[in-house]
């Protein structure tokens, strides 16, 4: 069953840090960095969460999402794993919002990591196995 305060939804804080240095004379050098913390909805059995029509259609888009970060993180992998720079393809960044937003600071000169929240329970065995992967 679902948390009854699930929000069912993303959540991305962006942070962006900026350093202006004047040389000499008037030019000025610039360098910004900018920091995402994503809090990432889970992915979900539609038929554990016993969801209503707008849960599902929630839940729906939610793996859509997932799914289409999961392939460009696959995507990625294979790029660092080559000696070549070039992508193996055209990545689906526009085949959802998630990714949309998340482009910035996930490829070009990025770095970006992951923390997973995982359940010991067996009844979760299907979702944490699916995190992992």
């Amino acid at each position: 069953m679902l948390n009854d305060y699930s929000s069912r939804s993303h959540c991305i804080y962006e942070f962006t840090l900026t350093k202006k240095t004047i040389t000499e004379g008037t030019s000025t050098i610039e360098f910004k960095s900018t920091f995402q913390v994503v809090d990432l909805a889970g992915c979900e059995s539609l038929n554990k969460t016993q969801s209503n029509v707008q849960m599902s259609a929630e839940g729906k888009d939610i793996n859509k999402s997932m799914l289409v970060l999961a392939r460009i993180i696959m995507d990625l992998a294979k790029k660092s794993n080559t000696k070549s720079n070039r992508h193996p393809g055209v990545l689906p960044w526009r085949d959802s919002k998630l990714t949309m937003m998340l482009k910035k600071c996930m490829d070009g000169n990025s770095y970006f990591s992951f923390i997973a929240c995982l359940s010991p329970l067996y009844i979760n065995q299907f979702e944490t196995v699916n995190t992992l992967e």
